[in-house]
């Protein structure tokens, strides 16, 4: 039995070609993350801007993202208070200190009426906790609705870059 024997021609060339295309794609999905990202940072602090108790804008400066991994990035905040004002509480006595400083910026009290203000919004919370006020959690919901879309309109971009297939130089 005779076995077919044939030449490969240009498959070096291919080769670099696909090559050359990964990059492409892996950078242009990793910017389209990132943009998300992006997107759903500034759609947090939106959020956090209609609401009512948030006097100071820490926890607005404060979000932040970073990249942990291929792919992957991560949305949060170093204040601990942050989880609180997104999940709420339990009922418990919260410490005086920071209720006062938050009276007098919120509603421009002097220290013995910030104080007196404190002291009831430390009883309210003592009785009832905090209400949730999520703002990361409807963030990240928003961006998992596109971020399907959005990667492969950066792949599409990445690979073609607004030519056709055959025009890549990747079919012949």
């Amino acid at each position: 039995m005779k076995h077919a024997t044939f030449k490969t021609v240009g498959f070096r060339d291919f080769r670099t070609r696909t090559a050359r295309l990964k990059r492409g794609m892996i950078a242009g999905v990793d910017e389209a993350l990132e943009g998300l990202a992006s997107k759903a940072r500034n759609s947090a602090r939106i959020r956090l801007l209609g609401h009512k108790n948030i006097a100071t804008k820490a926890l607005y400066d404060s979000l932040e993202i970073r990249k942990v991994a291929f792919w992957t990035y991560e949305m949060g905040t170093p204040l601990d208070y942050g989880v609180w004002v997104e999940k709420g509480t339990r009922p418990h006595w919260p410490p005086l200190k920071p209720l006062v400083e938050w009276s007098k910026v919120k509603h421009h009290y002097s220290e013995q009426e910030a104080y007196a203000h404190a002291k009831a919004v430390q009883k309210t919370i003592s009785e009832k906790g905090t209400k949730p006020y999520p703002y990361m959690r409807p963030a990240h919901e928003a961006i998992k609705k596109i971020v399907g879309v959005e990667v492969a309109k950066a792949i599409r971009h990445s690979v073609l870059k607004g030519r056709s297939l055959w025009r890549t130089g990747l079919i012949r």
